[in-house]
């Protein structure tokens, strides 16, 4: 029985480094097919709110010391963070034009949490 085990690992590991790369890809181009907000945009305002819930959380802070982009992706039906040292949120189309402001806050502080905690990197790992 312990001699598959060597043939299984050789087998897996390949396996799951192509699943790692594929959706490393797939982040990426979802990431390159989105539009990022900006403070000028029509719906800048929650770039506004983004950036003011990283630092001043109602009942305390965040300490998010990296910039978090915000952007809108057609692709997506729920909210994603994207990457790790660059962290993006994206949102779905209907956050700008369906989503109440408490909605849009709540996930922006949901999404800012898995900044604070690093999380795509300790997936990652």
């Amino acid at each position: 029985m312990a001699g598959y085990f060597p043939w299984l690992w050789l087998s897996g590991a390949p396996l799951t480094f192509a699943l790692l790369a594929t959706g490393l890809v797939g982040a990426e181009q979802l990431g390159r097919q989105s539009h990022r907000l900006t403070a000028s945009d029509p719906a800048g305002h929650i770039v506004t709110l983004c950036a003011d819930l990283a630092k001043n959380l109602h009942i305390g802070s965040l300490r998010i010391g990296r910039q978090v982009a915000v952007g809108v992706c057609q692709r997506i039906r729920s909210p994603i963070l994207l990457g790790i040292v660059r962290p993006l949120i994206l949102l779905p189309p209907a956050a700008l034009t369906g989503w109440s402001p408490e909605q849009l806050e709540m996930v922006l502080l949901h999404e800012l949490v898995h900044v604070r905690r690093w999380d795509n990197l300790v997936n990652l790992v």
